[in-house]
């Protein structure tokens, strides 16, 4: 005698627990006879892991909305609130995600204040975060967690697309809402972009970060500049004429007015360049 099981029951027992086929299962085959003794104790091992999975997942979201939970937030809410007002942040817009062991749920209450040390001091405070939590005194424990911070920010993006070394207007930034979890080489303020170039081409829409740019120019072509040179401790300098732009630090082609000769300098700043021996 055979007994057809409800399909969406056996159908989650299949594709869950039971390599009984690859093939689709179809109604008229779905019988008892089906199920060997194996494949039932495979479906009950299979189920007792569900609910211990879940059970475990309980007890840690239980863990997280104690008072370990709320160290963490709080700890993490602190840190981002101080470097976003370091820097200057105005629209600033995070969410805060706790994970606590399940373990913890079973820990003694602490007496005193709980102490919130993080894995990495000079991490900056959006990401995963990963925390130290201890309870000082005779009776101490301690037990990891982490935050997961999501933030928001309003950051200039391109207006449209832009070409390599082309030198940032304010014409060619537009302010974008985005998700910045996962970036890290950004700013929101327009002043710190203007004058820099594009180091490749930047599409429409894309965050201006400072991985995609080079520094200001404080030499262009055309202009004279101070050529300095230094040997033994003995410094010299002279006029001449740049003959391509340059930011600080870079090597540019210069013309000495003396002697007309063209010479390789590096940029030191504005309308400075320095020789090398």
């Amino acid at each position: 005698m055979s007994y057809k099981i409800p399909t969406r029951l056996f159908r989650a027992l299949a594709e869950a627990a039971l390599p009984l086929r690859k093939q689709p299962f179809s109604r008229a085959a779905l019988s008892w006879a089906a199920l060997s003794r194996p494949n039932l104790r495979r479906a009950a091992t299979a189920s007792a892991l569900l609910f211990a999975l879940a059970v475990q997942a309980g007890a840690a979201a239980a863990a997280a909305k104690g008072p370990i939970g709320d160290a963490l937030r709080r700890n993490a809410q602190q840190a981002l609130a101080d470097y976003a007002s370091a820097h200057g942040w105005q629209d600033m817009e995070a969410k805060y995600e706790v994970w606590v062991p399940e373990g913890a749920a079973r820990l003694p209450a602490c007496p005193r204040a709980l102490q919130v040390q993080p894995a990495q001091n000079d991490k900056l405070p959006w990401g995963r975060l990963s925390y130290l939590v201890s309870c000082p005194g005779p009776n101490s424990w301690s037990v990891r967690g982490r935050v997961e911070v999501k933030l928001w920010l309003t950051l200039w993006t391109a207006r449209a697309d832009l070409p390599p070394k082309h030198e940032l207007s304010a014409d060619d930034l537009i302010g974008r809402r985005l998700e910045v979890t996962r970036l890290r080489d950004f700013t929101v303020h327009q002043e710190e972009i203007l004058g820099q170039r594009t180091q490749r081409r930047i599409r429409a829409g894309q965050p201006l970060l400072a991985s995609t740019l080079l520094p200001q120019l404080v030499v262009r072509r055309g202009e004279q500049v101070v050529i300095q040179a230094e040997k033994d401790g003995i410094v010299a300098s002279g006029k001449g004429e740049a003959l391509e732009n340059g930011s600080v630090g870079e090597a540019i082609k210069v013309r000495n007015l003396s002697s007309g000769a063209e010479i390789q300098a590096w940029v030191e700043g504005p309308g400075v360049v320095k020789t090398r021996f």
